[in-house]
């Protein structure tokens, strides 16, 4: 409801909250596909590069919105802290690759905190540089 209200409002295109749980997002995008939705606005879908387990759970607790499932945090938990940034990258790129498959995505938005060299080599690993021309998808 609340997306068809933006696409209404017109806006241009839609960054949606950081995605952690793919089966929820790939739900949202098929409902927002059978309304209509998704034909006149392109979709960025938020994928958030995490540094530890201790982040992904202060997210799930104190970031009203964002849904970091318990196999998320279990992950970033099982390694040792000073590899979890790593974890970190590969869980953002896993997801990254998730959404491609997800018709209506056009496109991701990286984000992450005091860690811009994550953000920059999710990017790159995930083959999005050099960036797409606007028109371009980055499937």
């Amino acid at each position: 409801m609340r997306l068809g209200k933006k696409v209404e409002a017109g806006a241009e295109f839609i960054q949606t909250q950081i995605c952690f749980n793919v089966p929820v997002m790939r739900l949202f995008m098929a409902r927002a596909g059978d309304l209509g939705l998704l034909d006149g606005v392109p979709i960025l879908g938020g994928v958030f590069v995490l540094r530890s387990a201790k982040a992904a759970r202060y997210l799930r607790e104190q970031v009203p919105g964002i849904d970091v499932p318990d196999a998320v945090i279990d992950r970033m938990g099982s390694v040792p802290p000073e590899r979890q940034p790593e974890e970190g990258v590969q869980i953002a790129l896993e997801i990254v690759e998730a959404l491609r498959e997800i018709p209506g995505i056009r496109g991701v938005h990286l984000m992450s905190i005091r860690n811009q060299e994550a953000i920059v080599r999710v990017a790159r690993e995930a083959g999005l540089l050099p960036r797409p021309g606007a028109t371009a998808s980055v499937r």
